[in-house]
């Protein structure tokens, strides 16, 4: 299953106001529960440019449950920081099929990969602050595209 963390943050207060709390709360990508019944969920974002589809952004969003109108939707839906990282990582490699090539880093695979300003898991880093860890580098195939390694 793939999900795009801002349809929670954005629909989840529709989906209380069309259909009540109660479903909102307990039906608004209910992404744990997926997981613990051995469900593979994946991340997934349409395009880079908008700020609610940033990796680090979205990372938050899994993590705190926090919609646009600061709301809390499904509680015992939260991700733990390594849960939502693998979502991003490998179990999204397994989705496309490619995790013979991505998703990790192993030899003979394409080392793609990004190094961050801060550690996201990291527990002094607050869960509402995910989204301002910052991309200092971006490898493709092991060179870099974006920043430095100096």
């Amino acid at each position: 299953w793939s999900l795009q963390p801002f349809l929670l943050y954005d629909i989840a207060p529709i989906v209380a106001q069309v259909w009540g709390e109660e479903v909102a709360q307990r039906w608004t990508m209910p992404t744990k529960s997926l997981i613990d019944a051995g469900v593979k969920v994946t991340y997934g974002a349409d395009r880079w440019s908008d700020p609610m589809r940033q990796p680090m952004w979205g990372l938050q969003v899994l993590v705190t449950r926090q919609a646009v109108n600061g709301t809390v939707y499904g509680e015992l839906e939260k991700l733990d920081r390594s849960t939502a990282l693998l979502m991003m990582t490998r179990w999204g490699a397994e989705y496309v099929l490619r995790e013979e090539e991505l998703g990790s880093l192993e030899p003979g695979k394409l080392a793609d990969l990004i190094v961050l300003d801060k550690n996201p898991l990291d527990s002094s880093v607050p869960d509402e602050a995910l989204s301002e860890i910052k991309v200092v580098t971006t490898l493709v195939g092991g060179e870099v595209v974006h920043g430095s390694l100096n």
